[in-house]
Formats: C-alpha cells, structure tokens, sequence
C-alpha cells in the first residue's frame, strides 16, 4: 500500500487499524498512522509473528495503546512517536528540530525555545553576537567596537555597552553633525603611528559642533587621540561641556574650529569640570571670548597642553569667568591674538605664557623659550652636548660642579674614560693624566712615599715621563712641593 492513511480507526481487541495474520505480507509505504485505537494494543498495527510486515517512509503516531505489536521490517524514512505533533506547528516531531517550540521547526543559532532576532541584519543571531547592534567588527567581549572610514560613529557609540570603548581606525570621518555620547561611559580613541602621530580625524564639516557632552559624563567617558576639525557651533566649536559634564580630553588636537560666542576650540559651561591632558589646541576662533578654551562657572584641570595660534576679542588663549578655581599646569600659551590669558585661574605650576612662541628648534612643540635654558645661550638643552645622556648639558654640569673635568676639555671625565678617550688604570674615577699630574705617580690612587721615591728617582731629568707636576719640563724642588702639598697617602 503505498500513500495512504489509516484515521480514526477502533478495535476493542488488537489492530485497530491493521491486524496482519500469519502468512501475511502486507507493505506500507508513505503511509500514515494515527489517531486509531485498540483496546488490547496494536492501536495502529498488530502483526502476528508469522506475518512479514514492511513499513518504508511512513509516520506512526498519536495513537492508542501499543501503537505497534509484533516485528516488522524497517525499510528506513519511518517516522514513529508518541505523538504527532507535540508543539501543534502543523510539522510532525519525527522532522521538527524543535518538537516543543511552535516557533521554530530548526534549532537555528541560539537553539530551541530562543527566538534567532538579528537585530543589526548581519547574519548573526543575537544571543550569539557579541555587538548585536553592530553590524561591523568588534572584539570576542563586545567591549571594543572598531569603526572603519565610511561607517557611523554616533551608532557606535550607541552600540558600544557602557564601559567600553569606540575605537576609530585610522582617517578622516565626516559625521555630518555633532557626535554626542549621550551620558555614557566610554571611550572614543583614535589611531596613532610609531611616533605617537595622530592618524584620525574627525571633520564636522561646519555642520555642527564636534563633540558635545551634555548629560553629566564624568571622567570615565574620555576621548582619545583625535583630531577634532571643522566644528561650527554658538559655543564649542571643537567640544562643547555643559550641564556637570566633566569628560577626559587625552591627547587630542583640536584645531580650525569656530564658535559664534565663546569657546572656539572647548567650551566648559554650568559647572562642567573636564581633565584636558595632553592636548593642542590651536587654529581656533570665537567671536566673543575663548577662541581656544572658554571656561564660565566651571573648573576644569588643562595640564601640559599647548593652546597656540587661536583667535578672539578677548581670552584669545583662555577665557575665564567666575572659575578661579579652573587649574592650568606645564602648559604652554602664546602666539593667542588678542591676549593670552583672561580672568584667574588657579596656577598649577610649570606654565609658560608668551605672546610670541618664537622658535621651536627641538620641534618638541614647546616654544624654546619656554624649554629648560640652563646656561641662557638661547638654545634648549635637549639640543645640546649630554655625553651621559642625564637631560643636563655637559657645559652645565661641569659649570656647577656635579661633573668633574680635570682636563679642562669640556667633557666630564666620566665620559671620557667611558669612552676611551681617558684611560683609568686604577680605576677611581678620574682620568689617569690628571692623577699623575697630581703627583700620584705609579696609579695606585695615592699620594704617598711610592710616588716620593719615584721622584727622587728622576730628579734632574729633563723631559721626564712622569714627575713634571708643574710642566717646566724639569724635576726638581718645586715638583716635590707640588707633591707634598697634594700629600694623600693610603688608608
């Protein structure tokens, strides 16, 4: 029999759809079995064991007691259960991946029972996605999300949980408006080279201001290693803080940005309260005040930052009001035009105001004069002679005495036994010339009756190899009173 389907069938003893006798050998294929009942068993077939019964591709199911009595011979693509359909999706268990989930005849990705919701559409479900609401790269963790040139910022900032951390490849992004982390916790770092270049930039494109925080971050929601170009704004043109945001600006440039009141490059407003570190900002212009940093009833920390080359009637460098507690420590402002500093702030230390940056030969971004100077000639001296590489120029170390040079050759001795240049047979630290010039004549690193003997020795020579303490190219009585005079016998 192939194809059909035995229904609703009874028997009050055995079979209640087929009962195959002895010497039967009935075959079913395709077939289906169910809802038949028998009272004795057998509800769908009883086969007595004389019968050679055939079951290929057929469904048994959803019958009564014993569904099945008796052997039989199974050709394969049967499907036997208890019941039909168990989660009544209109697909029978026996091919239902999810026999109790009415949704899903498939496991799928996130298994029975779990609806497979792709949120971002990138073909991973997401209770397996570790950024289910980005569509793009991002670490194992889903901490780290990585956006590329040509992808959306703001979204991955959305995207990003709390805590984690928009990292920005290297390139110039135009965000077509103002990026806002919405009071969230994270970090937005761009990319840099070897040389701690900055290669990210972000170009508002005059659509907006850059950055805005506005919902109270705090120090845990930072910004990184950008550059910060072409924003528009009344204030902030860069970044504006407002409303008790206090962010970490870290190693930013920001640069060629306007504001149509105050804050060029940074506006901080309403007790907001950012570390600025580490950045430069220059090439910004406000129309009323602030052209780099506009700080008004807030305290924000600007440590070892430049703020060069900004433009406004008044605070061309930094503007303050009502903020004297705002700090600004080893950073440099000059070359503001019109001023450099307005209103008080609390001093930090290490500051250097100019109007004039001059030159920067080192190229370490810091205006000369304001670089270390320790003999004044003009020149920094990261560029000067440092035999020993100690950040201080020989010629000043020799001058004040914490380098000795007995040779009068302009490098301190140390140097020049490290270099050859000196030798040190007794090794003290001091060049072998300038000890047998004292009078310790065999380098035993005394002054003693050895050196007294050798001299007598040589009494009268001309021309001696050692002994002429006072270079008149004889030995004689005023050499031995060189020598006793510098008496320093050994322990």
């Amino acid at each position: 029999m192939i194809d059909c389907e035995f229904r609703g069938n009874t028997s009050t003893n055995i079979g209640g759809a087929v009962n195959a006798g002895i010497n039967s050998s009935p075959r079913f294929e395709d077939c289906l079995f169910t809802m038949n009942l028998a009272t004795n068993g057998g509800s769908a077939a009883r086969l007595d064991n004389g019968s050679e019964t055939i079951f290929s591709g057929t469904t048994i199911c959803s019958n009564g007691l014993d569904q099945i009595v008796g052997n039989y011979t199974d050709l394969g693509g049967n499907c036997i259960t208890d019941v039909c359909d168990s989660d009544q999706d209109g697909t029978f268990d026996c091919v239902d991946g999810c026999p109790d989930d009415p949704n899903k005849i498939d496991p799928g990705q996130c298994g029975c029972g779990i609806e497979d919701v792709d949120t971002d559409g990138d073909g991973i479900a997401d209770c397996v996605d570790p950024c289910p609401n980005w569509p793009y790269d991002c670490s194992e963790d889903g901490q780290t999300i990585f956006v590329a040139v040509g992808q959306s910022i703001q979204a991955a900032i959305n995207a990003v949980p709390a805590g984690g951390m928009v990292e920005i490849a290297a390139g110039t992004f135009n965000p077509g408006g103002t990026l806002d982390p919405g009071g969230k916790a994270v970090t937005i770092q761009g990319d840099v080279d070897d040389f701690g270049m900055l290669l990210t930039t972000i170009d508002a494109g005059g659509a907006g201001g850059v950055l805005v925080f506005q919902s109270g971050e705090g120090p845990e929601t930072t910004v990184q290693d950008l550059v910060l170009t072409g924003g528009a704004a009344v204030y902030g043109g860069g970044i504006e803080c407002s409303n008790a945001s206090s962010p970490t600006i870290l190693g930013c440039l920001i640069t060629g940005n306007t504001a149509s009141e105050y804050g060029g490059g940074i506006n901080c407003y309403l007790g907001s309260n950012p570390s600025i570190e580490a950045c430069t900002i220059s090439g910004n212009t406000a129309t009323l005040g602030g052209g780099g940093v506009s700080i008004d009833a807030s305290t924000p920390t600007i440590f070892g930052c430049v703020i060069e080359g900004n433009t406004a009637p008044e605070g061309a460098g930094i503007y303050l009001y009502e903020s004297d507690d705002a700090g600004l420590g080893d950073s440099t402002v000059c070359g503001n035009d019109a001023d450099q500093v307005f209103g008080n702030y609390t001093d930090l230390e290490g500051n250097c105001i100019l109007d004039e940056c001059g030159d920067d030969l080192d190229g370490n971004g810091v205006p000369d004069a304001c670089d270390p100077d320790c003999n004044g000639d003009g020149i920094p001296d990261g560029l000067e002679t440092d035999c020993n590489g100690n950040g201080i120029p020989d010629e000043c170390e020799i001058s004040d005495g914490t380098a000795a040079d007995c040779n009068g050759n302009g490098v301190p001795d140390s140097c020049d036994i490290a270099d050859g240049t000196e030798e040190d047979e007794n090794l003290n630290g001091v060049p072998d010339d300038c000890d047998v010039a004292r009078g310790d004549l065999n380098l035993d690193g005394c002054i003693d009756a050895g050196d007294l003997g050798l001299l007598i020795a040589l009494w009268g020579f001309t021309d001696p190899p050692v002994g002429d303490l006072n270079g008149d190219g004889i030995i004689s009585a005023a050499d031995l009173g060189l020598l006793i005079g510098n008496w320093a016998p050994c322990p």
